[in-house]
């Protein structure tokens, strides 16, 4: 089993070098994003399971304060080319790139070939637990078997495409997103603007987003929510208190809100320890 911080080793993690003693295992995915950051040039690397102490039945703190975690990162780091622990960060390493096929044809002698996915498959922009990583990111690199792309709140650009053009702005900002699931990633991340604060409205188009994600399981709905509920407490603008993820200063409206584009957030059976106003 994979190294996790707990109660019964948290001294012990706690010591210099104690990632490279005898037992711990951390596997490619954690190895690879410490080397990653390394020529990067960046010094420190959060990793939830050795940073969030797990404690079977609770809570930690720290989870109601991935807002700031996330938001206070230079980069966020995505694996999406794994299922496991184990399975390497694409070319990070030699040899752990396993390149997109694409296919080629002549057309009236010019020779065309289909392009690499920008935002591959298996891109799971549809878990509740991935809406935090984009709405609140500076910027993030996804990790795919085939290519490394690079998102930030202008452009989004990718190893094996080419937007800029010679002496002439980027094509980047308006070609790349023009994705559907490219375009879902840059809405998330542009409601946060430059200074950190978020537009009006910003927290009922977050609810719509979030709300068409899924959860494995029910009751975190909130936990996966808590960096939504950090800002609406913090924002200097439109901070405020709330309750079951609503806003208190805008509750009754909060009770009325209906998403615009035609899916049900509602859940079949209420969920557990919820109000029925929920």
């Amino acid at each position: 089993p994979r190294t996790q911080l707990k109660t019964s080793n948290e001294q012990e993690l706690r010591k210099p070098g104690s990632l490279s003693a005898p037992g711990i295992i951390l596997g490619d995915t954690i190895t690879d994003a410490m080397e990653f950051c390394r020529q990067i040039d960046l010094r420190f690397l959060w990793v939830d399971q050795l940073c969030i102490p797990q404690r079977p039945g609770l809570v930690d703190p720290e989870i109601q304060h991935m807002a700031s975690i996330y938001s206070g990162a230079t980069c966020t780091l995505v694996a999406l080319s794994g299922t496991t622990f184990a399975d390497p960060l694409p070319r990070v390493r030699p040899g752990t790139r396993h390149p997109e096929s694409q296919h080629q044809a002549i057309v009236d002698g010019l020779r065309l070939m289909t392009e690499l996915s920008l935002v591959p498959p298996q891109l799971d922009i549809n878990r509740s637990w991935t809406f935090q990583e984009a709405a609140f990111s500076k910027r993030i690199f996804f990790f795919t078997k085939s290519q490394t792309f690079f998102l930030c709140r202008e452009t989004i650009y990718c190893e094996e495409s080419v937007w800029e053009v010679p002496d002439g702005d980027s094509m980047a900002a308006w070609a790349n997103t023009k994705t559907i699931e490219a375009g879902r990633i840059k809405d998330l991340m542009i409601l946060r603007n430059s200074n950190g604060s978020y537009p009006e409205g910003g927290y009922y188009r977050s609810a719509e987003e979030y709300t068409k994600r899924t959860l494995c399981y029910p009751q975190d709905i909130l936990h996966a929510w808590a960096a939504v509920i950090q800002w609406m407490e913090e924002d200097k603008k439109w901070g405020s208190t709330c309750s079951f993820g609503l806003p208190l200063d805008q509750f009754g409206f909060g009770l009325g809100w209906k998403p615009l584009h035609c899916h049900n957030p509602d859940p079949v059976n209420q969920r557990a320890g919820f109000p029925s106003w929920s």
